[in-house]
């Protein structure tokens, strides 16, 4: 562990690069100490002022996962960015497989947020036969959300990839809803052939009506 710079106690205010690295640390969590195998490092660059907190780096190296981080908080607004890159999910586990890559935005002000998720998957696998047919091959998802004070909006979600796409945006209340099966036989094998299904789906409690 290193850790360099300054803070001032009075105030509250910092300016910090830290790193640490380890090799086959253990935190009592199968999944998690299967992908702390071998060498992890972190590293942090992170400075705190009146305005409010940079996030100069946050860089994080375990296995075969690579995430990053950086952006700004402040009272009336905040920035923050993030990278994943997952290239082997099998080391987790429990019949996952595949890799996933992707990038988050968070922006706005305090009641008024949008996040934003663009993410890859290849060959993605859960240990369940049905859903792991449909998620063979290259899939992408778009999510676009809106977190304000009056509520959460669905702004836009698309999924795709050879076998299945999916839309939907909406209230929560009235999520307009698009999804597409090339081939239902990969759920039920004696009624093959493609299958559409457009509507609505609103929640109700305690769960959501179609």
């Amino acid at each position: 562990v290193t850790v360099e710079g300054e803070a001032s106690p009075l105030t509250g205010a910092f300016d910090v690069v830290a790193g640490i690295v380890g090799s086959d640390v253990t935190v009592a969590q199968a999944q998690a100490d299967a992908l702390l195998r071998g060498r992890a490092t972190i590293d942090l660059s992170a400075a705190r002022t009146p305005e409010g907190t940079v996030l100069r780096d946050l860089s994080v190296e375990a296995g075969t996962l690579t995430a990053r981080a950086s952006g700004t908080v402040t009272s009336g607004r905040s920035e923050i960015g993030a990278t994943v890159d997952f290239r082997d999910l099998s080391v987790m586990g429990g019949g996952l497989r595949g890799a996933v890559a992707g990038e988050m935005t968070l922006a706005g002000a305090p009641g008024d947020l949008r996040v934003t998720l663009d993410g890859r998957a290849r060959d993605l696998g859960v240990g369940q036969a049905e859903a792991d047919r449909l998620l063979r091959g290259e899939t992408t998802l778009a999510v676009d959300v809106t977190v304000a004070e009056a509520g959460v909006r669905l702004n836009g979600v698309q999924l795709a990839n050879p076998q299945l796409s999916l839309t939907a945006e909406g209230e929560p209340a009235a999520l307009a809803v698009s999804a597409r099966l090339a081939d239902l036989g990969l759920l039920l094998p004696e009624f093959p052939g493609p299958v559409t299904v457009r509507g609505t789906a609103g929640e109700r409690e305690p769960a959501y009506s179609l």
